[in-house]
């Protein structure tokens, strides 16, 4: 990559937008754990529109440039980095990538409450998004610890699993439509708020987890479910993992489980390095712990009883929030 090649693209999308220099590209060549990290300098540059990323795909296709489209960069296996910092230094060789941050592309397009559809760039971050969706009586069915900075095109791209999993399904459920653009430039868009759509083939399943390697997503269109009047948060101790299991399959087959919105174990080894690191600790100690979530439009408090008669046999202790305030506390 030549200075011919750099003015091309300050051309596309404003001088400011193209970073050269080794400080100001820091941290767009590393992970945010610094595990992954490159030492040869990288061009940065920071579309702001489906045109320009278009533009920018498309002469560096021509010329050969490789690209590395990149999120919120909160990955844990370097996927989002320049290729060279994925080898220990001895072993690899100044290759030359271009990063394409998605951080200015964070507008949100529409908000249609009839049919609970959410049209946005990709690099809106997914905490703002959850925002917007409470302003309008809506939630997010994707929610991740790093939520305040990841974006969502990255979390389609990564098909991110998160924490409501269990109760709305992985981003190949939500996700009604896409615009995302190819290697070469050209610009694929299917962005329909139509859940029932069963004409032709459905080309937002390929990019969907794809992680970047088929194309750039710079508008997701998401199906957003109406918000929880009633939430209720459990934690529970166990003794064993085969208890945790127990636990989950009891949730499954109880009348609470039309209401489970999330189900999350760890043992007592994660608790005591999350407490050494934040400060925090469980309200009591346990070989595992569960935490299960529960939400809907009416209340549902009075199936607890009969659920905790059903798990009593191998529930060590259990606390229900009595307020949101410990509900975020156990969170």
């Amino acid at each position: 990559m030549n200075l011919k090649d750099i003015q091309k693209l300050k051309d596309i999308v404003g001088s400011s937008n193209v970073l050269t220099s080794s400080t100001d590209t820091l941290k767009y060549r590393q992970d945010w754990t610094s595990q992954f990290k490159s030492n040869f300098d990288h061009c940065v540059i920071k579309p702001s529109s489906t045109a320009e990323v278009s533009a920018i795909m498309e002469y560096a296709s021509k010329e050969h440039i490789a690209v590395v489209p990149q999120g919120g960069n909160t990955g844990l296996v370097g996927g989002g980095v320049p290729f060279s910092s994925r080898f220990d230094d001895s072993f690899s060789s100044p290759f030359f990538e271009l990063i394409l941050s998605m951080e200015r592309m964070n507008r949100i397009l529409d908000f249609d409450k009839v049919s609970g559809s959410l049209n946005v760039e990709a690099g809106c971050v997914l905490e703002s998004l959850s925002s917007v969706c409470e302003e309008h009586g809506f939630m997010m069915p994707l929610d991740l610890g790093s939520k305040g900075s990841c974006q969502i095109g990255g979390n389609v791209a990564t098909n991110a699993g998160g924490l409501r999993f269990g109760r709305y399904g992985s981003l190949h459920s939500n996700v009604l439509g896409l615009t995302v653009v190819l290697a070469d430039g050209r610009v694929l868009s299917n962005r329909i708020p139509l859940r029932k759509d069963n004409t032709g083939y459905d080309l937002n399943h390929l990019f969907i987890g794809s992680e970047g390697t088929l194309g750039i997503i710079t508008n997701v269109m998401l199906s957003v479910p109406p918000s929880s009047r009633f939430e209720y948060v459990l934690l529970f101790g166990l003794n064993s993992f085969e208890e945790v299991q127990s636990l989950f399959a009891a949730t499954r087959q109880h009348e609470l489980s039309m209401f489970l919105s999330a189900f999350e174990f760890w043992d007592a080894s994660a608790s005591s390095l999350v407490s050494s690191a934040f400060d925090l600790s469980p309200p009591f100690s346990s070989p595992f712990f569960v935490l299960l979530e529960t939400r809907g439009s009416m209340p549902h408090d009075h199936l607890f009883e009969s659920f905790m008669e059903t798990v009593d046999p191998f529930v060590l202790n259990a606390i229900l929030a009595s307020s949101s305030s410990e509900a975020s506390h156990l969170w």
